[in-house]
């Protein structure tokens, strides 16, 4: 009897212990096919391994496995599910993943998508498509200075709001102004509409270009003439780069007027002076120191080329215009210097008020133009007598 009640007792545990199982089973779907994937997530957010995966709301399988990639530079986790085969022709690769919260402890489980059904299943061990968790630290770490510049703006608010109350500024004195709020407010419809009707000039113009009217519509538009035009540019600045290339280059004579070539790597500087001059200078005459208004016009053209250029060179014949060339010392020369030089040498050597100036009598220094003097004839030196008598025989 003791026996049978035992075999009993042992019985009835079996069954309920199978029923639970059954039951547990039935719930986690322990007895079930599962199918895997996989997903990656750059943060889990305390997602455990055993963790719930739900389908729009309804649980299809668990979290299997949670690891690091192989690749130390990959940045992210791989996360391993498992879901019953009846659900997994659902998933589609247009299915996302995402890991949220549920319960009052904030548990972590993944929802998944339903994907749409034109879009290709995932095959089995596939990835699937997910989308990191917020990162609530990083976020509640921002709150503090959120919350420190919304204080700032306030006060700042504040401080503009009692400016206003008191009057100051435009602002404050529109308001307290009630005169000077209209003008203000009639200034600012005035530049409305100006700025209307610069807005309806630039349509028409716009539209004109879009018409393919005026030069800067054929030039935007497909006309011939845009065409021609844009075509005589090109050639005008392929022509332009030729040019500046031959200059680079040193070829032709503009470039020698620039900068001259000394051998294969050294390159004179060399400073060319080009001007002319009109003026009026009043001289004293040479013969009786009266005052003479002279017109003085003078063309120069100069060279100008660094000190020690040309040292060690041997000795060769120069032309007039190699003759012309000076010298300067340093980064530059003074202009003033050389205007002052050309203006001196463009004055005569003497200038006479008149080709028949009698001049100034020697003894009593009278203008003889002006008076004769009392003055006698002066007497010959007699040490002039000699060349006197030999001019004379040259004459007769």
């Amino acid at each position: 009897m003791r026996t049978t009640k035992v075999g009993l007792l042992v019985a009835a545990a079996l069954a309920l212990l199978m029923g639970a199982i059954v039951t547990l089973g039935q719930q986690e779907h322990f007895w079930e096919r599962k199918v895997r994937y996989e997903m990656h997530f750059a943060r889990t957010n305390g997602l455990q391994v055993g963790a719930p995966v739900s389908l729009t709301g309804v649980a299809i399988g668990s979290v299997v496995n949670m690891r690091f990639p192989s690749d130390p530079a990959a940045a992210y986790i791989e996360v391993v599910i498992g879901v019953t085969s009846d659900v997994a022709p659902r998933l589609r690769e247009n299915s996302v993943a995402t890991i949220r919260t549920y319960g009052l402890l904030g548990d972590r489980y993944i929802e998944l998508t339903a994907g749409s059904p034109d879009a290709a299943p995932v095959p089995p061990g596939g990835l699937l498509s997910s989308i990191d968790p917020i990162d609530y630290e990083a976020v509640l770490g921002q709150s503090g200075d959120i919350v420190t510049n919304i204080v700032e703006v306030t006060g700042s608010l504040k401080d503009v709001l009692g400016t206003i109350q008191r009057g100051e500024g435009l602002l404050g004195a529109m308001v307290r102004n009630r005169e000077l709020g209209e003008s203000t407010l009639v200034d600012l419809q005035h530049t409305m509409a100006n700025v209307q009707q610069t807005t309806r000039v630039l349509e028409k113009i716009l539209r004109r270009v879009e018409h393919g009217e005026g030069l800067l519509g054929q030039l935007t538009g497909p006309s011939q003439e845009g065409d021609a035009l844009l075509a005589r540019v090109g050639r005008a600045t392929r022509a332009l780069e030729r040019f500046a290339g031959r200059l680079e280059r040193g070829k032709g004579a503009l470039p020698q007027l620039v900068e001259e070539q000394h051998g294969k790597h050294k390159i004179v500087k060399d400073i060319r002076v080009d001007g002319s001059l009109n003026t009026r200078f009043q001289l004293a005459c040479a013969r009786c120191l009266e005052p003479v208004i002279q017109d003085v016009s003078h063309k120069f053209d100069l060279l100008y080329r660094p000190l020690g250029t040309d040292a060690g060179r041997e000795e060769l014949s120069v032309t007039s215009a190699e003759a012309e060339v000076s010298y300067y010392q340093g980064e530059g020369l003074l202009l003033e210097d050389v205007l002052r030089e050309q203006v001196l040498l463009a004055l005569p050597l003497k200038a006479i008020c008149r080709d028949d100036c009698k001049g100034l009598c020697p003894h009593c220094g009278k203008n003889l133009n002006v008076e004769q003097c009392a003055c006698a004839e002066p007497v010959e030196d007699p040490r002039w007598l000699a060349l006197k008598d030999i001019r004379e025989k040259l004459n007769n």
